[in-house]
């Protein structure tokens, strides 16, 4: 992109440090899932690996466009601008990737794209809830806290995507997966995120007699999210301990 000589605005150079960095870990950490998904024990079906990376490159194409906006606005503070621009992309860029998934039927199975989406809005809620939490941050901090959660959004996909094949394809043993993002959004966000993804699951495939609970976060003991679980009427059938994984 070349850059009109009337548009330049004085670089923060501190701010570019940081995002830089931030940029550095999606991609590894975009690599590091991409592989897992190729060639880890679990076999992932077509649609998922399509899914999760057009996920991965809308998540990009957006963080891309704040990072541009937020070192050409001329504040350092993340204000009420800011915080619009980002919300209006988020939604431009959903926009896109819903009617990519809904229209390439040759692509994407739409028995899995019609659940999908329901897991799609929560994470977009998710999204948008932060963002409206962000006002007032200084632009590294709030471009910070926003990818660093979009990273373990990222992360958490490949789960939930295991999750999802696991019911399309008729599993009588449903399972729900914690990951770091839900430590995350919890301790910094106070939200609950597996709670909802479970009473999704019920309503789309029929739940009845609860589900296994896999831990794959580092939590060791994760009995405050079991009981947002058990609060929400959520069954678990596993005997959970503190330190048990998987």
């Amino acid at each position: 992109m070349i850059i009109n000589y009337q548009e330049y605005a004085e670089n923060n150079i501190q701010f570019r440090v940081v995002s830089s960095k931030m940029m550095e870990r999606f991609k590894s950490t975009q690599s590091f899932v991409l592989s897992e998904m190729i060639h880890g024990e679990y076999k992932f079906s077509k649609t998922s690996k399509e899914i999760a990376i057009l996920a991965m490159d809308s998540i990009f194409g957006w963080v891309v466009s704040l990072e541009n906006y937020l070192i050409r606005d001329g504040v350092d503070n993340f204000d009420s601008n800011a915080k619009e621009f980002a919300i209006s992309k988020a939604l431009e860029i959903e926009r896109y990737y819903v009617s990519i998934i809904e229209d390439r039927d040759d692509i994407f199975d739409p028995r899995f794209v019609k659940v999908w989406k329901k897991n799609h809005i929560l994470k977009l809620n998710l999204v948008l809830d932060i963002l409206n939490k962000l006002e007032g941050m200084s632009d590294i901090e709030a471009f910070s806290t926003v990818v660093n959660t979009l990273i373990e959004m990222m992360d958490s996909i490949k789960f939930e995507l295991y999750e999802m094949d696991y019911l399309i394809s008729g599993g009588t043993t449903p399972f729900l997966c914690m990951t770091d993002l839900c430590i995350l959004v919890a301790q910094e966000f106070k939200l609950f995120i597996l709670p909802e993804r479970a009473k999704m699951y019920i309503e789309e495939f029929g739940i009845e007699d609860g589900f296994v609970f896999k831990n794959y976060s580092q939590e060791i003991n994760p009995m405050v999210y079991l009981q947002a679980l058990d609060d929400a009427g959520i069954k678990i059938n596993n005997k959970y301990t503190a330190g048990q994984v998987g």
